[in-house]
């Protein structure tokens, strides 16, 4: 049951930061965030960051493609790697309603 809620949540957070963050992203344009992890979701690729902005915090949630890298000190390592807390640079598109993460590299 915990687990069940704890995903719940996860993906409510997740629809609403792409919701927020997709609204002006316009297809085939490629953003970049830095922030800190806020989520990681190894079953379905989706990462959250929270990116610090003027006006207050902005909540980014990507799915990775699957042949997107990730990086740690120029070496690949996976989505599975990252934890939460840890610093990263994400680029990021647009693929219909969906953000897509195209290069994760963390510090």
């Amino acid at each position: 049951m915990r687990k069940t809620m704890a995903c719940l949540l996860f993906f409510l957070v997740l629809l609403l930061a792409v919701s927020v963050a997709g609204e002006t992203i316009q297809p085939g344009e490629v953003r970049t965030a830095v922030g800190t992890v806020s989520a990681v979701d190894i079953q379905s690729s989706a990462l959250v960051v929270e990116t610090p902005t003027a006006k207050g915090d902005l909540t980014v949630g990507v799915t990775m493609k699957k042949d997107a890298p990730v990086l740690r000190k120029g070496k690949n390592v996976g989505l599975r790697d990252l934890k939460v807390g840890e610093t990263v640079t994400v680029k990021y598109g647009r693929d219909g309603d969906m953000l897509v993460g195209l290069e994760v590299r963390a510090r």
